[in-house]
């Protein structure tokens, strides 16, 4: 859908659905962006085990404490908080000063 109503695929970068919906083949929802991009524009919790409900939010048990992270190009940033809400605003802060592609978090921020 891509090369036909937008234009041809540049080599190294992948499309990424800006709406989130991998189904989706909307040619004004699609973009070519790096892998790394694609990556930070995840909208989701991407692991399974993540039960917090929040991206890049889990509770670290050794520390009884909730931690925000984000991973860059191999390097991990990492905070500690008390509660769930303070590492989930914590880790959409750490996705805004890190992530390229991190469209959603910065809608919201308005």
């Amino acid at each position: 859908m891509y090369e036909k109503y937008v234009g041809p695929l540049v080599d190294g970068l992948v499309i990424d659905h800006i709406c989130g919906n991998r189904g989706c083949v909307n040619p004004g929802h699609l973009r070519q962006i790096t892998n790394q991009g694609n990556v930070e524009h995840f909208t989701k919790p991407v692991r399974s085990h993540n039960t917090s409900g929040f991206r890049g939010v889990r509770f670290h048990a050794h520390s009884g404490l909730w931690t925000a992270s984000v991973m860059v190009k191999g390097k991990l940033y990492l905070t500690y908080h008390k509660t769930i809400e303070e590492a989930a605003e914590a880790a959409v802060e750490l996705r805004r000063q890190h992530h390229t592609y991190n469209d959603l978090d910065r809608l919201e921020a308005g």
